[in-house]
C-alpha cells in the first residue's frame, strides 16, 4: 500500500475505532469532520481498502460475535467490503441470537450469505452434560427429569443441574427458565441482588466503575463491591470479560440475558428513572461513543434535554454510516424529547439534509422550512438549512420558493463570515435557479462567487466555486469547452478534499460535458468509473444519472437496442424511489431509442409519458416535447408535431436556454415548420440554429472537440446538413 494511500487509511481507521489523529496538516480528515455524511463514506472506503489489502496477503476470515448487539456502521462496512471485494478471499462468521433479525431485518441477504440456525440441543448430548456435571449423584430418574424439563435448552439443563447440585428437587423447580433464574435470586443477600439490579441499568455488559456509581458508593466501598462482584463471578451470574472497553474499567456480562433481564424485572419504576439517569451520565463521562446508548439511558432517566441532545448526535451517526431511515428515526426520537428552538431547527436540518439523500424532496421541503422558520427573529437562518431549502425547492421546481432563497442570502461578503456552509448555500441556490431559468438571481449570485479567488480557498469550497462557473458556461453564450475544465477542476478539488461523493457527481458531470463534446468514447469511460464509484458510496441517483448518459450516448453512436434496455432499467429503478425527474429523462432516451429501432408506437407513448412526468422540472420537459415532435414527424402527425416543437421551443425562450442541448428543439421546430409547409418559417429556424451551433462551435479551442461536437453529435450534423440542403446563406 502506497505511503499516501497508508496515512489515508490509518487516519480514517482511527476515527472508526475511537483513536482520532490530529487534522491541523490533513485536509481530507478536517473536511471529514466538518461533514457526517462525508465521515463516514471516508471511513468505509478506508476499511475496504485496509480490507482489501489484507485480501491481496492472503485469504481473510473475519469473525463477529455476538452480532445481535452489533451496530449499523459496523454491519454496513461489512457488507461493503463483501460487496465491493466479491473477488477476493473473504470470508466473514458471525455469530448471533436470533433476535439479530430484528435488529438487521436484510442482513447480507444480496452476499451469498448461509444461514446455519441452532436447534435443541440433542436428548443424547443433554444427558452427556447431566451426567458430567453430577456424577455419580446422577441417577438416571434425575438425568432423566432434568432432560425432559430442559426440552433442549443448554442454558435450562446448566440450571436445573445446578438446583439439583444445590439439594433441591428438579422437579419442583418453576416451568420456566427465567422464573428459575428469578428464584435463585433468593440465594444472594440483599447487597449482591442491588449489584445485579445496578448492572441490569446499563445491559448486557456493565462495569465496575459504574455500578458503584448506581449504589452511591465512594472509594471506601470499593474493596467490598470488588469482593461481592468476585462472588458473583465465582457463583457464574457474570462473567469478567478480557478486554474492557473503557481505559481503567473493570467490564463484566451477565452470564446469559436472561440472567440480566431477571435483575432488571426486580426494579422499581423509581429505581429504573434513577438508574438509567446515573449511567447515561456515567457512560458520557467515560466516553460512550454510540449517542443512541446514551440517549436511550436519558430518555428511560427523564432527563429529556440531555436525550435530545444526545438523539441529535445519534442522528449525526447514522448519517455518517450513511444510514438515512435511520438518522430520520433518531430526529423522530428526539422531537419527543421536546427540545428547544436552536435543537429543533437543527434536527430539522438533519431532516431535511436526509431526506435531500433519498430523494424524498417533498419531506425535504418540509423540513427544511420547519428550520428556516426557526431562525431567531431578525436573524439568519442557517445556511445548511437554506441550502436543504434550495435543493429541495429546485428539485420541485418552485421557483419563487428558490427565489426567495437567494434573497435571505448575504449577497455582500463583507456581510458573512465565509464558510462551507454559506457556499454550499450560495452554489446549491445559483445552481437551481439557472435551472429553472431564474438568471438574473442566480447571476447575483455567480457574482460573489466570481470575486473569490479558488487557489486561496480550501478544496472544498474551491469545488463548490467550480461548480458554479461550470453551470454558467453552459447558458448562452455556451462555451462548452470551459464547462468541461471547470468540471475537471471541481473534480480534482473535491478529490483534494476528500468530498467522495462530490467527486462522483463531478466525475458524472465530466462525462456529462464530453457526452455534449461529442467526445463519445471518453465520455462513456467517464461515465462508467463514475458509476462504479456511485456503487460503491450507494448512491443510486447518480447510478441513474449516469446510466441515462450512457443510454443517450447509446442512442447517438447507433447502440439504440443497448440503449432501449439501459433506459428502461432506469425508468424502473427511478420509480422505485420515487425520483420523476429521473423517470421522465429516462423515457426520454427510451422514445429516442425507440424511434431509432422504428418502434414508434410505443415511442410515442414514451415520450408522451416523459412530459407528464416532468412537469417540475421544465428544461429536461422542453427535451421531451422535442421528441416527441421528431416522433409524430415519422408518424407523419406533422401538425400535431409542430403543436409539441413549439411548446419546447417557447420552454426555452422563457427560460432563457438550457443547460441541455438545445440543438433537438430547434431542429425539431424546423423540421415540423417544413413539414407543415412553411418554408420560410422552417429556413429561418434552422438557420438560428446552425449560427448558434457555429457560435458554440467557435469557444471551442481544441480542434478534435470542436470536430465532435459538430459531426459526431447526431442533431448537430443533422443541422448542419439540412442548412447545405435547404441552401441557407451563411449568416
Amino acid at each position: 500500500m502506497a505511503l499516501d494511500l497508508r496515512e489515508r487509511v490509518t487516519e480514517f481507521l482511527g476515527e472508526m475505532v475511537g483513536t482520532p489523529f490530529p487534522d491541523e496538516a490533513r485536509v481530507q480528515l478536517r473536511a471529514a469532520r466538518r461533514d457526517p455524511l462525508l465521515m463516514g463514506d471516508q471511513i468505509r472506503r478506508a476499511w475496504v481498502d485496509f480490507v482489501d489489502a489484507e485480501c491481496r496477503a492472503g485469504p481473510v476470515l473475519l469473525v463477529l460475535e455476538d452480532l445481535h448487539w452489533g451496530d449499523l456502521p459496523t454491519v454496513q462496512c461489512v457488507d461493503a467490503a463483501l460487496r465491493l471485494l466479491a473477488e477476493r478471499p473473504l470470508m466473514v462468521l458471525a455469530v448471533a441470537r436470533p433476535e439479530v433479525r430484528a435488529a438487521f431485518p436484510a442482513l447480507w441477504s444480496e452476499r451469498g450469505t448461509m444461514e446455519l440456525g441452532l436447534g435443541e440441543l440433542p436428548r443424547r448430548a443433554c444427558e452427556r452434560m447431566v451426567q458430567a456435571a453430577l456424577g455419580e449423584r446422577a441417577s438416571a430418574d434425575h438425568v432423566t427429569e432434568i432432560v425432559r424439563r430442559a426440552a433442549g435448552n443448554p442454558f435450562f439443563v446448566e440450571e436445573l443441574v445446578r438446583a439439583t447440585a444445590e439439594g433441591r428437587d428438579a422437579r419442583e423447580a418453576p416451568e420456566t427458565v427465567l422464573a428459575m433464574v428469578q428464584a435463585r435470586f433468593k440465594d444472594l443477600d440483599a447487597e449482591q441482588r442491588r449489584l445485579l439490579r445496578a448492572g441490569s441499568v446499563l445491559g448486557e455488559v456493565f462495569w465496575q466503575g459504574a455500578a458503584a456509581r448506581l449504589l452511591g458508593l465512594g472509594q471506601d466501598g470499593g474493596a467490598a463491591l470488588g469482593a461481592r462482584l468476585a462472588e458473583l463471578e465465582r457463583r457464574e451470574w457474570i462473567v469478567r470479560q478480557p478486554e474492557p472497553r473503557f481505559a481503567g474499567e473493570t467490564e463484566f456480562a451477565f452470564r446469559h440475558g436472561l440472567v440480566r433481564e431477571a435483575a432488571y424485572t426486580m426494579l422499581t419504576e423509581v429505581d429504573r428513572r434513577l438508574g438509567h439517569r446515573l449511567a447515561g451520565a456515567w457512560l458520557e463521562e467515560a466516553g460512550e461513543r454510540d449517542a443512541r446508548v446514551l440517549a436511550e439511558h436519558f430518555e428511560h432517566g427523564e432527563e429529556l434535554t440531555a436525550a435530545a441532545r444526545c438523539y441529535e448526535r445519534a442522528a449525526e451517526q447514522a448519517l455518517e454510516a450513511s444510514d438515512l431511515d435511520g438518522a430520520l428515526a433518531r430526529v423522530d426520537r428526539a422531537f419527543a424529547c421536546a427540545p428547544g428552538e436552536d435543537a429543533a431547527g437543527r434536527l430539522h436540518t438533519l431532516a431535511a439534509t436526509a431526506h435531500n439523500w433519498r430523494g424524498a424532496f417533498v419531506e425535504a421541503e418540509r423540513a427544511a422550512k420547519a428550520a428556516v422558520a426557526l431562525a431567531p427573529a431578525g436573524g439568519k437562518a442557517p445556511h445548511v438549512a437554506l441550502a436543504m431549502l434550495a435543493w429541495a425547492s429546485g428539485a420541485l421546481g418552485k421557483a419563487e420558493q428558490l427565489e426567495a432563497v437567494a434573497s435571505s442570502l448575504p449577497l455582500d461578503r463583507k456581510d458573512a463570515a465565509l464558510d462551507r456552509d454559506l457556499v454550499l448555500a450560495w452554489y446549491s441556490t445559483a445552481t437551481w435557479l439557472r435551472e429553472l431559468g431564474r438568471h438574473a438571481a442566480a447571476a447575483a449570485l455567480e457574482q460573489i462567487m466570481e470575486e473569490m479567488q479558488p487557489e486561496h480557498l480550501e478544496p472544498g469550497l474551491a469545488g463548490h466555486i467550480f461548480v458554479t462557473r461550470n453551470i454558467a458556461a453552459l447558458y448562452p453564450p455556451r462555451r462548452l469547452e470551459l464547462a468541461l475544465r471547470l468540471a475537471e477542476a471541481a473534480f480534482h478539488a473535491y478529490e483534494r478534499d476528500g468530498a467522495l461523493r462530490d467527486a462522483c457527481l463531478m466525475r458524472g458531470g465530466i462525462g456529462e460535458m464530453q457526452t455534449r463534446l461529442g467526445a463519445y468514447e471518453s465520455a462513456a469511460s467517464t461515465l462508467h468509473d463514475a458509476k462504479r464509484v456511485a456503487v460503491q458510496l450507494d448512491l443510486p441517483f447518480v447510478v441513474n444519472s449516469t446510466s441515462i448518459l450512457l443510454a443517450q450516448i447509446g442512442v447517438a453512436r447507433g447502440q439504440s437496442a443497448a440503449a432501449k434496455v439501459l433506459a428502461a432499467a432506469v425508468v424502473e429503478d427511478a420509480r422505485a424511489f420515487g425520483n420523476a425527474r429521473h423517470m421522465g429523462h429516462a423515457r426520454v432516451l427510451l422514445a429516442q431509442a425507440l424511434l431509432d429501432l422504428g418502434e414508434l408506437a410505443e415511442a410515442c407513448t414514451q415520450a408522451s409519458t416523459a412530459v407528464d412526468d416532468l412537469t417540475a422540472s421544465p428544461a429536461q420537459q422542453a427535451i421531451a416535447h422535442a421528441t416527441l415532435a421528431h416522433v409524430l414527424l415519422r408518424e407523419g402527425r406533422a401538425v400535431e408535431a409542430l403543436s409539441a416543437a413549439r411548446v419546447a421551443f417557447e420552454t426555452v425562450e422563457r427560460l432563457g436556454g438550457l443547460t441541455e442541448d438545445e440543438s433537438l428543439v430547434h431542429l425539431a421546430l424546423a423540421e415540423a415548420l417544413h413539414a407543415c409547409g412553411d418554408g420560410d418559417a422552417a429556413r429561418a429556424a434552422l438557420a438560428t440554429a446552425r449560427d448558434q451551433l457555429r457560435a458554440e462551435a467557435d469557444a471551442i479551442e481544441s480542434p478534435a472537440l470542436r470536430r465532435s461536437f459538430l459531426e459526431a453529435v447526431p442533431e448537430h450534423a443533422r443541422i448542419l446538413a439540412l442548412a447545405e440542403e435547404w441552401g441557407l446563406a451563411d449568416g
